[in-house]
C-alpha cells in the first residue's frame, strides 16, 4: 500500500515566489506533482473547492494528476481544522502532510499524538520552497533515485540546480553576462564607449527574447 500524501495549494504549490509579486506556480510543480501520485495516494487538503481545482489542474495538462489525485472533504468547524482530517480514526495511518505553516490548534493536535515528524512544512514564499520541502519528504519517507526511476520519474526534476541548468533562458542568460564582462573588459574604449556598448547589446539580446509583435 503506498502511504497517503495530504497536499495543500495556496501558499504551497501555489505563492508569491519573489518579493512584491503575485501568486505563481512554483517551478517544476505540475511534473513534480505526476511522479508524487505515483509514489503516494495523493490527496488535496484544501481551502479551495473541488471542481475550481481540477478545473485549473486540467487547464496545466494535469488530467492525469486529476484521475490519480483525490480531494479530502475536511470538516471546517472543526477547532483542530485540517488535522482533524488527517487524524480522523477511519483516516489512513501511514501518511505524510506537505502544507505552509499550520495554526496552533493543528500543530498542538499533531504533536498530542507524536505524529508532528508527519508533517513537512512549506514556507509560503519563494520559488524553492515546495521543492525544499518535497527533498525533506523523500528523506523522511526514504525515497531516493531509484524509487523515483522506478516510476518513470528522473531525481533532476527534483534538483533546483538540474532545473535551472536546463533551461535555455538561463544559459543563454549566462552567455549574455560573459559578453558583457567581455565588452565591459575592452581597453581601448572609454568607459562611456564602454557603457554605451553594453547598452545596446542588452538591448539587442532584450529585442531578440520580447519581439515587438
Amino acid at each position: 500500500m503506498k502511504p497517503t500524501l495530504y497536499l495543500d495549494v495556496d501558499d504551497t504549490i501555489i505563492a508569491k515566489c519573489h518579493t512584491g509579486s503575485g501568486f505563481d506556480l512554483r517551478p517544476g510543480v505540475m511534473t513534480q506533482l505526476r511522479v508524487l501520485s505515483r509514489l503516494f495516494k495523493v490527496r488535496w487538503l484544501t481551502c479551495w473547492p473541488r471542481e475550481p481545482i481540477f478545473k485549473l489542474t486540467k487547464l496545466l495538462y494535469g488530467m492525469r494528476i486529476n484521475r490519480d489525485v483525490t480531494y479530502a472533504n475536511w470538516g471546517h468547524g472543526d477547532p483542530w481544522r485540517k488535522a482533524s482530517y488527517v487524524l480522523d480514526p477511519k483516516a489512513a495511518k501511514n501518511w505524510w502532510w506537505l502544507e505552509d505553516p499550520l495554526c496552533h490548534e493543528e500543530m498542538e493536535a499533531l504533536e498530542s499524538h507524536n505524529l508532528l515528524h508527519r508533517y513537512v512544512r512549506v514556507e509560503p514564499y519563494g520559488n524553492w520552497a515546495f521543492l525544499d520541502a518535497v527533498n525533506e519528504l523523500f528523506r523522511r519517507a526514504g525515497i531516493g533515485d531509484n524509487e523515483i526511476k522506478a516510476v518513470g520519474g528522473k531525481p533532476e526534476w527534483f534538483s533546483k540546480e538540474a532545473i535551472l541548468t536546463e533551461n535555455p533562458a538561463v544559459e543563454n542568460m549566462s552567455e549574455v553576462l560573459s559578453m558583457i564582462k567581455l565588452i565591459a573588459g575592452v581597453e581601448h574604449m572609454t568607459p562611456e564607449q564602454r557603457l554605451q556598448q553594453v547598452q545596446k547589446y542588452v538591448q539587442s539580446q532584450i529585442n531578440s527574447l520580447y519581439p515587438v509583435k
